[in-house]
């Protein structure tokens, strides 16, 4: 069976093949351009229409302007002009391939940023970029449908993290859940008609028993599913503050179940280091009326021990539409969580064990450099440099690897120091110039640009934008570095000559061990960890980082930092 966004995108295509065809007359009435907008808009289906290479919108119904978060005076503009929160993202660059070639391009559950209600937000559509095309086979124009399925994929998203903690009895948990919801919604359904049309139906009270019966098997299901997974919930009414634990919550605590667990208590019991930032996270749940995620420590009051606990939590109308309750959850993590934690001190020690070997070595090799230079012993000179560089990639890599270790564990801490980023700009070219002399680095502006941030961490970064962009671009083409601010933000932007990106490429450049595959790439070393390492510092400062890349043609790497 056809998907039902499917056949809203064949409708809309039809529609706009009508539409065609009328302006072939292959129609007894010969629908205008105004007939045919008004349609189109007739449709809940988000769709516009782009004319000409630059993509310029020639029309775009209120549903797609709605999830653009913008208004009518886009019409006429080109598409990034339009929504220059998209520069970056790939969308653009599939538009103009689509435009070139002709090519139908279908995306699914793809994300986009956009600036919707003054906030930069993350969602996930459904689209086509379908070329129209005249009896000469040229594009004339590209149909763009699109659906919103945010509510679906994020939903996917947090299914997807259950899965990934929980074992096989937390899926039979989720479908008795799923089970049971449907039955309350059906049951409360039921019960209403009952009570309203009971009379008229004269529906026996045996009917009704049984509807009851059904109801208790599904909760008797969902309860014990929770009692076989060992998690806790609980449930509050966030107008009178009533809380009420489950046994287990209470036993997680080192409470008996006929004693009293109050809210007061279970805060005072999560581990001080956490407990600010887990009452912030609920205390901003329940004022959104939305959900927290979050993982912390506890302590038992009858013994001398600290539990790691995963904690989801929702808000839920009540009867009347009012958001004025929330539950979750508490799952016991500690064996996970400490499995994580020796494997982060493991990686960190060898890393510290490995070095120290390696700067030995370093040195015995910068000497023999030294001493092959005075003896005029240019092999063995040219053969230490080698072997130096060598060891300069080992302790990259190793370094790499205690980052990961550190940021994982939490212990990669902000020094922040005001600095300008203009000087640090020169001071990281100076040092790249110095050990490498096989590309050429352009500064082409960079006025003075005052940030608040961890110099070293942005120096880190920047070196290892330059690295990369030396190690994909070709030996003797120009490394080109611009700076610039705007009201907010001060930004860096790093372009090689390299051979490109795909769009792929792009959606996962900055995962963690993410590396591109082909022919041109077989013989660069490295774990995929360095892009991975500086996003996250960016965003540790509050920043972005992004990129833009065609095959063929380059990248230029971005990152931005508050002013």
């Amino acid at each position: 069976m056809a998907k039902p966004y499917l056949l809203n995108y064949l409708n809309i295509f039809g529609l706009f093949t009508i539409y065609i065809y009328s302006l072939l007359e292959f129609n007894t009435h010969q629908l205008n351009d105004r007939e045919v907008l008004d349609i189109l808009s007739l449709s809940e289906n988000a769709t516009a229409i782009y004319t000409s290479a630059d993509i310029r919108i020639q029309y775009a119904n209120d549903a797609m302007i709605a999830f653009w978060g913008k208004d009518r005076s886009v019409v006429g503009k080109t598409f990034l002009e339009a929504i220059p929160e998209l520069r970056g993202q790939p969308f653009n660059g599939l538009l103009q391939e689509v435009w070139s070639t002709g090519v139908t391009y279908y995306g699914e559950d793809t994300p986009a940023e956009l600036r919707v209600d003054g906030k930069l937000q993350t969602f996930y559509y459904t689209f086509t970029y379908r070329a129209i095309k005249n009896a000469a086979n040229e594009v004339m124009c590209i149909l763009h449908t699109a659906e919103d399925v945010t509510t679906r994929v994020m939903g996917d998203m947090k299914i997807l993290e259950l899965n990934e903690e929980l074992t096989s009895l937390n899926e039979e948990l989720y479908a008795a859940n799923e089970e049971l919801s449907s039955s309350i919604e059906e049951y409360s359904a039921i019960n209403e008609e009952l009570y309203q049309t009971v009379s008229e139906l004269n529906i026996t009270r045996n009917d009704l028993e049984a509807t009851n019966f059904d109801l208790f098997k599904a909760e008797e299901t969902l309860r014990f599913a929770i009692n076989s997974a060992g998690i806790a919930t609980w449930f509050m009414d966030m107008d009178k503050r009533d809380f009420t634990p489950s046994v287990q919550l209470k036993a997680m605590f080192g409470y008996s179940a006929t004693q009293n667990l109050s809210l007061e208590k279970v805060t005072e019991l999560v581990d001080e280091e956490d407990r600010n930032f887990v009452v912030e996270a609920v205390e901003a749940a329940i004022a959104a009326g939305d959900s927290y995620d979050l993982e912390f420590r506890i302590h038992n009051v009858n013994a001398e021990k600290i539990t790691w606990v995963k904690s989801f939590g929702k808000c839920y109308p009540d009867p009347d539409g009012k958001l004025n309750q929330i539950s979750g959850i508490f799952m016991d993590i500690t064996e996970r969580k400490n499995d994580e934690l020796r494997k982060n001190d493991f990686i960190g020690m060898v890393s510290h064990e490995l070095k120290t070997p390696l700067t030995s070595l370093s040195g015995y090799v910068q000497l023999m450099q030294i001493k092959a230079e005075k003896n005029g012993d240019q092999f063995g000179s040219g053969a230490m440099g080698k072997a130096s560089n060598q060891i300069s990639k080992m302790k990259n890599m190793i370094n790499g690897f205690l980052n990961i270790s550190r940021l994982e564990s939490g212990k990669i801490h902000l020094d922040k120091q005001k600095f300008n980023l203009d000087d640090l700009v020169r001071e990281m070219i100076k040092d790249v110039e110095f050990s490498s002399s096989t590309h050429v680095i352009l500064l082409d502006e960079c006025d003075a640009l005052e940030v608040n941030a961890d110099k070293d961490k942005i120096g880190n970064v920047i070196l290892n934008l330059l690295s990369n962009a030396i190690k994909y671009s070709p030996t003797g083409t120009a490394i080109t570095l611009i700076c610039s601010v705007n009201d907010t933000s001060a930004q860096l932007a790093v372009t090689d000559q390299g051979h490109g990106m795909n769009q792929t490429d792009l959606l996962h450049v900055f995962e963690r061990f993410y590396r591109i595959e082909s022919k041109e790439n077989q013989s660069i070393s490295g774990f995929g960890i360095g892009l991975y390492l500086s996003k996250e510092i960016i965003e540790r400062h509050d920043g972005k980082m992004w990129v833009e890349s065609e095959p063929g043609k380059g990248s230029t790497f971005y990152f931005s930092l508050p002013l």
